[in-house]
């Protein structure tokens, strides 16, 4: 789920993107993930994207489970930026303990 999160919450290639999402998609070579084929898989031609800006201090896209419902839903969000704005937003979260 991680790989997906990056590719699919991340614009363009690493040559061309901020510092932030740079180093993210560069980890990702390392990694040797094929962010191009995440992004085909999970994200659909119409998928919702909220980027970041220094106002909303966060970025979300909005992508498919592909048959994975445990949680009941087909869609999920992956949002990152600043913790302190990312823990305002979320109800639930997953620790070591599940």
């Amino acid at each position: 789920m991680f790989q997906q999160a990056v590719a699919c919450n991340t614009s363009g290639l690493a040559k061309e993107a901020s510092a932030t999402e740079q180093a993210m998609l560069i980890m990702m070579e390392r990694f040797k993930s094929d962010v191009e084929e995440l992004r085909r898989h999970h994200l659909p031609k119409d998928f919702i994207r909220f980027h970041f800006t220094s106002k909303r201090k966060r970025m979300s896209s909005i992508i498919h489970n592909c048959g994975h419902t445990d949680y009941g839903y087909d869609k999920r969000v992956h949002m990152k930026g600043a913790a302190e704005i990312v823990l305002e937003s979320c109800t639930h979260y997953m620790n070591e303990n599940g």
